[in-house]
C-alpha cells in the first residue's frame, strides 16, 4: 500500500488522493532508457553479481616496519633453494681449493734447501683455482646466510605484531 508523501498516512492502492490531507497520490513514473543504457546496466549487473561477496576482514598489521613488506612475496621454497645453492657453491669452492693446492704442490720442487716454483700449466691452474675458490666460497656463504636470514625475517613478520 502506498503512503502519502505529505502526511505519511497509508492509503489504498486504488486511491488517487490521500484521505487524511487530500494530497494527490502519484506513483513514480518508470524510468525509460535507450537500448545502449539498458545493455550497459545489464552488463554492470552481471559483473557485480559475479564478484565474490566482500567480507569485512579487519586489517591486521603484518609485522614491524623494519621487516620489509616485499618479503611476503618470496616463498619459503625459493628461499630454501637459494640457501641450498649457496651451500653447493661453497662445497664446490672447497673442492676447487683442494685441487688448486695439489696443482700448486705439483708445480714446485725442493732443491738445495729451497722450494722452487715452476711457472707451468699446473701452477697457472692452481693459482686460478685458488682465486675462483676464494670468490666462490665467499659468494656461497653469503648467499646461504642471506637466504636463511630472509627465511627468519619472513617467519618473524607474521608473528611480531605491533599494537
Amino acid at each position: 500500500m502506498p503512503f502519502c508523501g505529505q502526511c505519511g498516512k497509508q492509503a489504498p492502492e486504488q486511491d488517487r488522493f490521500c484521505a487524511g490531507c487530500g494530497a494527490p497520490l502519484r506513483a513514480p513514473a518508470p524510468l525509460e532508457f535507450d537500448a545502449h543504457v539498458e545493455a550497459k546496466l545489464s552488463h554492470l549487473t552481471r559483473v557485480e553479481s559475479a564478484k565474490p561477496a566482500m567480507v569485512d576482514v579487519p586489517v591486521v598489521n603484518e609485522g614491524p616496519e623494519w621487516i620489509p613488506a616485499w618479503l611476503n612475496a618470496l616463498s619459503y621454497k625459493k628461499l630454501l633453494w637459494g640457501a641450498g645453492i649457496g651451500v653447493v657453491i661453497s662445497v664446490i669452492a672447497d673442492v676447487l681449493r683442494t685441487f688448486g693446492d695439489s696443482w700448486l704442490t705439483s708445480s714446485r720442487e725442493f732443491r738445495d734447501g729451497v722450494w722452487i716454483v715452476h711457472d707451468n700449466l699446473a701452477y697457472s691452474l692452481g693459482e686460478t683455482a685458488q682465486n675462483v675458490a676464494m670468490f666462490s666460497k665467499v659468494l656461497g656463504v653469503l648467499l646461504a646466510f642471506v637466504a636463511l636470514v630472509l627465511i627468519l625475517l619472513r617467519a618473524m613478520r607474521k608473528t611480531l605484531v605491533t599494537h
